[in-house]
């Protein structure tokens, strides 16, 4: 691998620059998740450990992961397509806690806008 120091300058910012700002992106993806658990037509999956993904299923009666993340993009949002209905979102040093709440706010309107369950 020739390249090895390019993915070793990486590491070394974030250990020597990020560590103590894990701590914002950790309250910010617990935030996240909790704006999304009352979403209808959304579950948001429990973590056993703090961490700065949040991953959240959409129920039948929703509208689909890709179609989320295509019409997400749409208003400058970008989230993870894992499977037909798996979403993964990811807080980080460019994601502010403004930012979460206008990803959640999004969320919950396209979701909402388009739920066929209960």
């Amino acid at each position: 691998m020739r390249q090895a120091g390019v993915i070793a300058a990486c590491g070394i910012v974030a250990l020597n620059k990020m560590v103590d700002r894990l701590k914002e992106d950790h309250e910010n993806a617990e935030l996240l998740a909790k704006e999304l658990s009352e979403v209808k037509g959304i579950i948001v999956e429990p973590v056993a450990v703090r961490t700065n993904m949040v991953y959240f299923m959409l129920l039948p009666g929703a509208i689909d992961a890709p179609e989320l993340a295509k019409r997400l993009l749409e208003r400058g949002i970008k989230i993870g397509v894992v499977s037909k209905r798996r979403v993964r979102l990811v807080t980080h040093k460019d994601v502010l806690k403004e930012d979460v709440i206008e990803a959640a706010k999004a969320i919950k309107e396209v979701v909402e806008s388009t739920w066929r369950g209960e």
